[in-house]
């Protein structure tokens, strides 16, 4: 049995959990979140203003999105919160409604991810993701209690981790100025995309980000990002699909995204999530703005 089929599995055989259980689960997913967050606030610290001169030498679709995408002299983003909604599947042509709040810290490179999927009426699966400090994991707890999914760090892991984080980084996008902390690194690719590669804690990443003519982000493709498949890790081309852009505090963001894995029998899109909210912090000299 795949992890999937574990989650979907384990949020089925709870359906009659008693009526206490989504209190308790509340409870106990607050606590596990508020961990992972007090994890994310050490690992942060300030960034610098951006000043225009110094992005330097970039391939030209790189500079017409970051021209387009953020404002002259943009403060540097130190920390985000995000509200999504949305659906999230484990196999083909079934999906669960989806809530999730995910926080970034930009330097050093972290995040914390924390969903609702409503597997099973009133017993919803809590899936908790993160990669801080170069580590991931990854877990799961049918009606919020009972663990499905208990993923440690591993090689693998953190590398599939890292990947993610790049795609999402376009959120985030003066993380992806290659004089920012998080230490991207740009590469021509063709006159519509560029190829991003970061290295964090000796992990490596790396996507191919396509833009339009207008310069927003409307594809990244990692060709290798790893997944699970029973039990074992796959190296899979992995897609995300940006649309929806708009601006949240004079940042152009993409707010409709959905994220495929790349199969032999067609791609599986196993996330479709809309921003609903976004709160960021920028540098000790800057206040903290929301949209």
């Amino acid at each position: 049995m795949t992890t999937k089929e574990k989650i979907v599995w384990g949020g089925g055989a709870l359906v009659g959990a008693a009526a206490a259980l989504p209190v308790a689960a509340f409870w106990h997913e607050r606590r596990e979140t508020g961990r992972l967050n007090r994890r994310l606030d050490e690992q942060a610290r300030a960034h610098h203003v951006f000043v225009a001169n110094r992005l330097g030498p970039v391939p030209s679709p790189v500079r017409r999105y970051l021209a387009h995408t953020l404002r002259d002299g943009q403060p540097f983003i130190t920390n985000a919160s995000i509200v999504q909604t949305g659906f999230f599947s484990t196999r083909r042509n079934a999906e669960w409604r989806m809530h999730a709040r995910q926080r970034f810290s930009t330097n050093p490179l972290g995040f914390v991810w924390e969903a609702r999927i409503d597997t099973a009426p009133m017993a919803p699966t809590w899936v908790h993701d993160s990669y801080i400090g170069g580590v991931a994991a990854m877990r799961a707890d049918a009606a919020g209690l009972f663990p499905v999914v208990n993923q440690k760090a591993s090689r693998e892991l953190n590398a599939a981790a890292l990947t993610r984080l790049l795609a999402e980084l376009v959120w985030l996008p003066t993380a992806l100025l290659p004089d920012a902390g998080a230490g991207v690194r740009w590469m021509s690719a063709d006159d519509d995309s560029a190829v991003a590669s970061l290295t964090d804690s000796g992990t490596a990443a790396s996507a191919k980000f396509t833009f339009d003519e207008q310069g927003d982000v409307v594809e990244i493709l990692a060709s290798d990002r790893f997944r699970e498949v029973h039990g074992r890790f796959e190296r899979t081309p992995w897609r995300v699909t940006c649309a929806g852009h708009e601006e949240r505090d004079g940042i152009r963001i993409p707010t409709a995204c959905e994220v495929a894995w790349m199969l032999p029998d067609g791609p599986f899109t196993y996330w479709r999530g809309t921003v609903e909210n976004v709160k960021y912090e920028f540098d000790a000299a800057t206040e903290s703005c929301g949209s």
